[in-house]
């Protein structure tokens, strides 16, 4: 204030000696001070060591952390909207178009119109022959004997 003289009393501890290593050179009593009260820079993860292999070595927590508050280590992927194992054996009767549509793109399963794999072609609708013999040269074996037999519409 007016008139009055400030001191400044003498810190505790050296808060800018080994400030780049804080987290392994200094004791926890000059952490809890520097970090809360002596104005040094303590960040919970340092962001800069390991970043070229950060997939590899890094804690989630640690990439999470630096993502959040440094920008870096952010490509991790984000979370997945459906769990495209779950009812991939019957994905064409049980998935919804949202979830196929998702599946396809972003796992590359569930992507076609009927699983070509499933069942005998004898036991199929005559569409899903149609399309399996077209798009994955299945059942074609059926369809053609079906077509010499004249029996096409009734498949």
């Amino acid at each position: 204030g007016l008139g009055c003289t400030t001191t400044t009393l003498p810190s505790m501890f050296d808060c800018e000696t080994n400030a780049e290593n804080w987290q392994t050179t200094w004791s926890a009593s000059k952490q809890d001070y520097c970090c809360n009260k002596g104005g040094a820079k303590c960040d919970k993860f340092d962001c800069a060591t390991g970043l070229e292999s950060w997939k590899t070595s890094w804690s989630i927590e640690r990439a999470d952390w630096c993502c959040t508050k440094k920008g870096l280590a952010c490509d991790r992927q984000e979370p997945k909207q459906y769990d495209c194992e779950d009812g991939l054996d019957y994905f064409e009767s049980l998935w919804s178009a949202d979830k196929r549509q998702y599946c396809c793109s972003h796992e590359e399963v569930g992507c076609d119109l009927y699983d070509c794999d499933k069942g005998h072609e004898h036991a199929w609708c005559p569409p899903r022959v149609e399309w399996c013999c077209e798009h994955r040269g299945k059942g074609c074996d059926y369809l053609q004997e079906a077509e010499w037999q004249g029996e096409r519409q009734q498949l």
